[in-house]
């Protein structure tokens, strides 16, 4: 069963944002051996969707780092 994240992240160098997501289960039978990043929703603080602009800027190191924050996310810390 995935668990759902918001998290407050900083990208691009400092932008503060909210990244949403769901964090999937390992499934060994598909060969993903650990737990992975479903789509993310990258927020402003007040909850509206960045533009596409942001997205378009964020480069793969961008994506990986906040992929590694969202996975490091203690479960049992979800929405506080």
């Amino acid at each position: 069963m995935s668990r759902i994240v918001e998290v407050d992240v900083l990208v691009l160098g400092g932008l503060p944002l909210l990244a949403k997501t769901s964090i999937s289960p390992a499934e060994p039978d598909v060969g993903i051996m650990g737990e992975y990043v479903d789509e993310v929703i990258l927020c402003w603080r007040s909850g509206s969707e960045v533009p596409q602009s942001i997205y378009d800027r964020m480069k793969e190191k961008d994506w990986e780092l906040l992929y590694e924050d969202l996975l490091s996310y203690p479960p049992d810390m979800e929405g506080l």
